[in-house]
């Protein structure tokens, strides 16, 4: 309670971790950067559990890693990313410049997001020239990306995909009982989902 912190990981730095991640932040925590479910330049080699509720972030929450892959298997879960009453700027149920080795999770509810909440993962500091389609950013997610959106959370943009980074396989988004989006995408933003897309929004 009332912690203040600058970033903080779930994992190591530039150290793996052999199993998975359990990171909870809660009751008036202030963070004054980002928060990472996964490592920092070390991979996990499990799945990264993240819960932050009651908080305020400067930035950003991302449910896996920086610049450090998350996960075991495109067909198993990368990531569980659960945030309630929180204040952020952006939220990425994936990695930034960082693979999801599967799928992604993530519940937001009665949170005040100022700017966007994707699915996938942050791919603006690992684009590649002439990559139009997010295939060959490192922000990927190899399984699904699995995103809901409840309780009364306040948005700007929702992106059932990753910002510049691909979903290899579909995205399921639920939308219910949000106020001030402007847009709702079931898929990503310059980014290509390798299948379907499912969206429900509901009492918006």
């Amino acid at each position: 309670s009332n912690t203040q912190a600058n970033n903080i990981f779930g994992g190591g730095n530039a150290a793996a971790v052999n199993g998975n991640t359990i990171l909870n932040i809660n009751t008036q925590s202030t963070i004054s950067t980002s928060i990472y479910g996964g490592g920092n330049l070390g991979e996990i080699l499990g799945k990264s559990i993240t819960t932050i509720s009651d908080s305020t972030i400067t930035e950003n929450i991302y449910g896996a890693g920086n610049k450090a892959s998350v996960g075991l298997s495109e067909t198993e879960d990368a990531t569980d990313l659960t945030i309630n009453n929180t204040t952020v700027k952006n939220i990425y149920g994936g990695g930034n410049a960082a693979q999801a080795n599967g799928n992604t999770n993530t519940t937001v509810s009665s949170t005040t997001v100022s700017e966007s909440i994707f699915g996938g993962g942050n791919g603006t500091e690992s684009t590649v020239e002439n990559d139009t389609t997010g295939e060959q950013n490192l922000a990927k997610v190899l399984g699904n990306a699995n995103l809901i959106i409840n309780n009364g959370t306040t948005t700007k943009n929702i992106y059932g995909g990753g910002n510049l980074g691909m979903v290899n396989g579909n995205t399921n988004v639920s939308a219910i009982s949000i106020t001030g989006s402007a847009s709702i995408y079931g898929g990503g933003n310059a980014a290509i989902v390798g299948k379907a897309t499912y969206l429900l929004v509901s009492n918006c």
